[in-house]
């Protein structure tokens, strides 16, 4: 099996089966039916795919005779995308009020990550 064909079966494995997973879990009770747990389930599944874009992407940018880098950067690219995409859905289907609230609910989101991305590592890294 290619590395291509191998990258497409996991893409296409984690599209169906995070979800199908996730939706038997809220089902069963094993996950409450909450907003922050949906989002959790929703970033998860996001960055797998993208986990699985950039390791296809680190194998097939060399065979065709380009830097890694490139493939870094197009992966850095998926989440430019994600976060840039958020901004309009969330006024379309909230309205302008409620859209610009949930809009800073989600940038308050990304910020947290942010801090725990960088901080942890520099907190840890301080004590050890």
């Amino acid at each position: 099996m290619s590395n291509t064909t191998r990258h497409i079966a996991a893409a296409l494995g984690w599209l169906i089966a995070l979800p199908l997973v996730a939706v038997a879990l809220f089902a069963l009770g094993a996950l409450p039916g909450s907003e922050l747990h949906s989002t959790v389930v929703s970033v998860v599944w996001g960055s797998g795919l993208v986990a699985v874009f950039s390791s296809w992407a680190l194998r097939d940018a060399p065979s065709h005779g380009k830097s890694r880098n490139v493939a870094l950067g197009f992966t850095a690219a998926w989440f430019l995308v994600f976060f840039f995409a958020v901004f309009p859905y969330l006024f379309v289907t909230r309205g302008v009020r409620s859209g610009l609230v949930a809009s800073l609910r989600f940038l308050s989101l990304c910020l947290g990550f942010a801090i725990l991305w960088f901080g942890v590592p520099a907190v840890f890294s301080r004590l050890f």
